[in-house]
């Protein structure tokens, strides 16, 4: 572990909602007869008990990886083990999803988790194992332009249309879930549910480990890619999906390199920084909507002024409530009446923001 600390930097910000802190992560080191692999694990939970999901996935793929070192040891240094890494990990992932079922109370019915683990062989190929939407990136450096490199799909029917069809051929249906213009978080999320079910599962990903009850149309199978490094790479990124609603991958990885070149020694704090940095744009956005809300409620000509004035009071109280959970924030005491609010000093955006963390690795030859 001392050699992974030095190039290492991990960040979590719990968020600012009902359900937070649902957000694991893992690292570790095998070495078996001269073969080093650094294990990077995301996890992130939803659900009433998506934190004890994401606790017990994280666990479970720890053990599985120590269960079968042997048939890792095996892993070429040329990417070409990824029929073998897959068995491993989709017979694993099932193991764990049926393990979830002997469980006392069977408490993951509702809840589930993704999973993101990051396998890096003799620094030389990375193999990506992924469930749900979490996404992990190479930031590279070539000829002094900053490049971003996806390295898996996404499990979300938004995105992935192949997800979407079979969803569909399992006998669920998407719809878009539009929450009331005038809910602070507003989303027009696609989601999936059995078909003519008003309410579940209502999840946007299409694979996780969990979610018991929806299991005919959650798939708990992951994929596998498989990444060969290159000397221009500097480092792999792993994020939580609330980080790609907010930056793009070559967002994501401007700001590390830009951070790094002012200061080297930034390198274990990075991720703090990033998050810090992800989370200011999403206040921004925030503030922008809240505004833009109290104008439409304002301007409504359906609602004489009292009615205005209760909705504003309510619409404020919900934000506050949010925002509360941050412990810097000066919660405000009195509302004043709607002719006399200046939204731009009253709204602040910081509130309804998810769990959000990182990990960065930085290769050794960088």
């Amino acid at each position: 572990m001392d050699k992974l600390d030095k190039n290492i930097s991990i960040y979590t910000f719990e968020g600012l909602t009902e359900r937070r802190g649902q957000d694991t992560y893992n690292i570790f080191e095998v070495d078996i007869e001269g073969i080093n692999i650094k294990a990077f694990g995301l996890y992130n939970g939803h659900g009433s008990k998506g934190k004890e999901c994401s606790k017990y996935v994280s666990d479970a793929i720890e053990k599985l990886i120590s269960e079968n070192k042997n048939e890792l040891k095996n892993l070429g240094s040329k990417g070409d083990s990824k029929e073998q890494i897959t068995k491993i990990f989709v017979d694993g992932f099932k193991k764990i999803q049926n393990g979830m079922k002997d469980l006392e109370n069977c408490p993951f019915e509702l809840s589930g988790s993704t999973a993101t683990i990051a396998l890096i062989v003799n620094n030389k190929v990375c193999y990506i194992i992924n469930i749900g939407d979490n996404i992990a990136i190479i930031g590279r450096k070539s000829n002094t332009k900053n490049e971003s490199i996806q390295l898996n799909k996404i499990h979300d029917v938004t995105e992935n249309k192949d997800e979407l069809e079979r969803i569909k051929n399992n006998g669920g249906e998407v719809r878009c879930n539009n929450t009331s213009i005038r809910c602070s978080n507003n989303s027009t999320f696609m989601r999936i549910y059995f078909k003519g079910d008003p309410f579940y599962p209502g999840l946007t990903i299409s694979r996780s480990l969990g979610d018991l009850y929806s299991h005919d149309l959650i798939s708990d199978e992951p994929e596998v890619s498989v990444y060969t490094l290159e000397k221009e790479d500097g480092f792999i990124f792993l994020g939580t999906f609330p980080f790609w609603q907010y930056m793009s991958s070559q967002e994501v990885v401007d700001f590390i390199y830009k951070k790094i070149n002012e200061n080297s020694e930034l390198k274990n704090s990075i991720a703090e920084e990033v998050v810090k940095e992800c989370r200011k744009i999403w206040s921004k956005i925030n503030k922008k909507k809240d505004i833009k809300i109290f104008e439409e409620i304002k301007n409504d000509p359906k609602l004489d002024n009292d009615a205005k004035n209760e909705e504003i009071r309510r619409f404020i109280n919900n934000i506050e409530n949010f925002a509360s959970l941050d412990p810097e924030h000066k919660k405000i005491v009195d509302i004043p009446p709607m002719d006399k609010i200046n939204p731009d000093e009253i709204f602040h955006g910081n509130h309804n923001i998810l769990d959000i963390t990182c990990i960065i690795y930085f290769f050794g030859n960088n």
